[in-house]
C-alpha cells in the first residue's frame, strides 16, 4: 500500500499496548471513504503474522464467548480484529445490538458472566481485550449518534484519514504497475506482558489533548486521556522500552490530525 506508514505503526503500537501489564488494550476504529484500504490494511495483521490476535471478517458476540471463550479466559487473545466492522453489524438488529453491547463490555470494564439458552460463560476475572475495527464513513455518520449514546464510541480511539490528489495518482500508478503482487506482511513479535512505567509529568502532557480529542458527547475526556496513555506505553514498548520517553510523546503528537472522525490527515 501507498503511505500508510503511520497508519500501520498505529496499528502496531495498538497491538503492543495488549502486552503491557495491568493495562487494558487499546482498541481503535479506523474511518475513511468506501475503496481507502482500511480492509486491506487490517488484512496485514491477521492470526498468521501476529501472535494473540483473533482475525475475524464476520463474528458474532456468541461466537466469541463459545468458540473462543477458553482462549479469552487464558490471555491467549488480546485483540479482536474486524476488518469492516458493517459485515458483523450486518445483522437482525437484536443480534448487532448484542454484538455492540458485547464488545462494549469486554473493550472497557470486562465480562466475566454471559448466559444464554445455549450456553454459559464464567471466568475468574472479567476478561478484557481490544478492538481493532473500520467503517466507512458514510456507515459511521449512520450509527455515530447511537454509538455515542451507549458509549461505543469512547471507548475507541478514532483514526481517520483521505488521500491527497498526489497520492491518489501514485495509487493508480501503483495499481497498473501491479506493485501490490510484491508486497507481503511482515510478522510482528509481541513480548510477554511488561511494566511500562508513565511519568506523571509526560502523562500531565497529555490532559489539554484529551480535552482537545475527545468526543463531541464525552463531558469530559477522561477515556480519552487513559487511550493516550496507554498509546504513549504501548509506544515505548513496541521501540524496546520499558520506560515512556519524550519520543513516544513525540509520536502521539505527529499523529494528532488522524485522530478523530473529520478526516484532518490527507496522506
Amino acid at each position: 500500500m501507498i503511505k500508510t506508514e503511520q497508519l500501520e505503526k498505529i496499528i502496531r503500537v495498538s497491538l503492543f499496548s495488549g502486552r503491557i501489564k495491568d493495562e487494558r488494550p487499546l482498541s481503535i476504529l479506523i474511518i475513511a471513504a468506501v475503496g481507502a484500504g482500511k480492509s486491506e490494511l487490517l488484512s496485514n495483521f491477521t492470526e498468521k503474522y501476529v501472535d494473540s490476535v483473533l482475525y475475524a471478517t464476520d463474528i458474532t458476540a456468541f461466537a466469541l464467548h463459545y468458540r473462543h471463550g477458553k482462549e479469552l479466559k487464558k490471555g491467549q487473545i488480546k485483540h479482536i480484529i474486524i476488518p469492516d466492522l458493517l459485515t458483523p453489524l450486518n445483522k437482525a438488529r437484536e443480534q448487532a445490538d448484542h454484538f455492540i453491547t458485547f464488545m462494549n463490555g469486554i473493550i472497557e470494564e470486562g465480562v466475566s458472566r454471559v448466559e444464554s439458552k445455549t450456553s454459559n460463560f464464567v471466568a475468574d476475572f472479567p476478561i478484557k481485550c481490544g478492538l481493532i475495527t473500520s467503517l466507512a464513513k458514510k456507515e459511521f455518520e449512520k450509527r455515530k449518534d447511537k454509538w455515542a449514546s451507549v458509549g461505543f464510541l469512547s471507548r475507541m480511539l478514532p483514526i481517520s484519514y483521505e488521500y491527497s490528489q498526489q497520492t491518489i495518482l501514485e495509487i493508480f500508478e501503483y495499481i497498473t504497475d501491479r506493485s501490490y503482487l510484491d508486497s507481503s506482511p511482515q510478522a510482528l513479535f509481541l513480548p510477554q506482558d511488561t511494566n511500562v512505567i508513565l511519568s506523571k509529568d509526560i502523562s500531565e502532557v497529555c490532559i489539554p489533548l484529551a480535552q482537545m480529542f475527545k468526543d463531541e458527547d464525552d463531558e469530559y475526556g477522561f477515556r480519552r486521556l487513559k487511550q493516550m496513555q496507554t498509546f504513549l506505553m504501548g509506544h515505548a514498548l513496541m521501540c524496546g522500552r520499558q520506560v515512556v520517553e519524550k519520543e513516544d510523546l513525540d509520536f502521539l503528537l505527529e499523529i494528532t490530525d488522524f485522530i478523530g472522525y473529520s478526516c484532518r490527515a490527507r496522506i
